[in-house]
Parts: C-alpha cells; sequence; structure tokens
C-alpha cells in the first residue's frame, strides 16, 4: 500500500505535460473521495511494456476511450522495476478508471493512462 499524500507530494503543484496533469487532477479528486491509500505492486516494466503492446489501442477503441496510452508505453519501454496501481472513477462506468507507473524509490509518476468505458 501506498499513501496518496507520498504520490501528490512527489508529483508537486505541477503543471506537468500532457496525461499526466489530468492524471494528479484525477489523484486529487481521488483523495478527496477518501481515497488515502493505493494498492500499489512492484513488477518489471518491460515485462508490462509487453503485456499492454500485444493488442494495438484500435482493439479497444470500440469499446473504450483512453487517454495517456502512448506516452505510459514510453515510460514502460525504459524497463526496470515500476510500481503500478490503478483507481477507479465514479462517473459513468464502474470499470473507468487511471492506471499509473511509479518510481519505487521516489513515487514520481512515470506514466498514467485513463479507460473510459463507451456506452452502447
Amino acid at each position: 500500500m501506498t499513501e496518496v499524500d507520498e504520490i501528490v507530494e512527489a508529483m508537486g503543484d505541477g503543471p506537468w505535460p500532457g496525461a499526466l496533469e489530468e492524471f494528479r487532477v484525477g489523484l486529487l479528486d481521488y483523495r478527496a473521495r477518501a481515497g488515502f491509500r493505493v494498492f500499489t505492486s512492484l513488477i518489471d516494466a518491460r515485462r508490462l511494456y509487453e503485456n499492454s503492446s500485444e493488442r494495438p489501442i484500435s482493439a479497444y477503441s470500440k469499446y473504450w476511450d483512453v487517454y495517456g496510452h502512448d506516452e505510459y508505453l514510453d515510460a514502460l519501454r525504459e524497463g526496470g522495476r515500476v510500481l503500478v496501481f490503478r483507481f477507479d472513477l465514479m462517473t459513468g462506468h464502474r470499470d473507468n478508471h487511471w492506471s499509473a507507473i511509479l518510481d519505487p524509490s521516489t513515487l514520481r509518476v512515470l506514466g498514467a493512462e485513463r479507460w473510459i468505458k463507451r456506452s452502447s
């Protein structure tokens, strides 16, 4: 488990480029909804990269709006060990969420992608 306040502190005030700024705002909203902790897992970035890039994002676009996916994959390409976590959005579908990767030693956010289920 990782304290959300530690991640927010590591991010600072921003603004951050691209999807990371929206992620920062989403994380602040999550914290305000009593999300004081997130469950993080330490994993191999290369393995996650391979799993995440197996299917092109276009395969998901019929069902999902995905924001920040390319930057997320770019951050994983560097390899090494990373912390991963996700938190749910409180809008729309129950599977709407942010996924993020952190540097395990500094908790700096390396990448984040937002998944929002399209209405059918």
